[in-house]
């Protein structure tokens, strides 16, 4: 394996090998979105290249990717100025544009404007977007708890999460959220029934609930329910990377610790809206 090359695995190969993508060789690779069974790769240049369905929805921001997000049957698109664009199904809100019409093309969130928009993350239908001052908003479906807003059922726009402190990454399971904290906590909450977060019970989380770990560095959400007997000496079965267990770090735009040096201290005056 080269630096730089990117690899697939067949899940119906029995010898489940990574096979080498000739087609990207040369390719600059600034990041990787998949999820729902769809995979993309944004290249340096901020195109999307859709290596599992065509993405041709997003040809009008070619050049303009950081990030893209998908949920169950929507889209979150960031670009590299942050702001964030939705599309696809939006029947629960969770494109976020103030009603629940489906929308065939990128269409701008205004409410997030202004915002400095630097991450987003798609449940399966409901959507989370952090912000460079550690403000993390969300929108769509609710009824398990998995925005975070209490007892909130469906935002049709970008809601303010205010019991969560300065944020550094968020993400987003099927029906359950996470986000990390500037000093290493995390924070979960939404549907439970298989444990996914953390707290110990089965019962929906409808606010951000504190986890009790070791200092973790990175998240990540899933839709299948979590091992049941982990090893002892494995870490938190929540998509969780502890520092003293996985030194690997992420790509620069999702870097956890430098959104931590660059979270200020007092969000509340920078926060805008």
């Amino acid at each position: 394996m080269a630096i730089g090359d990117i690899y697939e695995i067949d899940l119906e190969d029995p010898a489940a090998v990574p096979n080498r993508l000739s087609d990207l060789t040369g390719t600059t690779v600034k990041a990787l979105s998949g999820g729902w069974s769809r995979t993309l790769v944004i290249t340096g240049e901020g195109a999307g290249i859709g290596l599992t369905h065509a993405v041709h929805q997003l040809s009008g921001l070619e050049g303009q990717l950081a990030q893209v997000a998908f949920g169950g049957s929507h889209m979150l698109a960031l670009t590299c100025s942050g702001q964030v664009y939705a599309l696809g199904d939006g029947t629960q809100g969770q494109l976020g544009h103030g009603s629940m019409t489906t929308c065939s093309k990128p269409k701008l969130l205004t409410q997030l404007v202004g915002k400095a928009v630097v991450q987003v993350a798609c449940g399966s239908a409901h959507s989370l977007a952090l912000t460079q001052h550690g403000d993390v908003y969300a929108w769509g479906r609710g009824f398990e708890g998995q925005l975070g807003l209490g007892a909130e059922e469906v935002a049709l726009c970008p809601r303010f999460v205010k019991t969560l402190p300065a944020c550094v990454a968020v993400a987003a399971g099927g029906s359950h959220s996470a986000a990390l904290s500037a000093t290493g906590e995390v924070f979960c909450w939404g549907e439970a029934l298989c444990g996914q977060v953390g707290t110990g019970r089965l019962s929906r989380r409808r606010e951000p609930s504190l986890v009790q770990t070791p200092p973790i560095k990175s998240i990540a959400c899933g839709c299948a329910p979590p091992p049941l007997c982990p090893p002892p000496t494995s870490p938190p079965c929540l998509g969780l990377q502890c520092r003293h267990v996985c030194p690997l770090r992420r790509p620069p735009l999702l870097d956890a610790a430098t959104r931590a040096a660059q979270v200020p201290a007092h969000r509340g005056a920078l926060r805008r809206g």
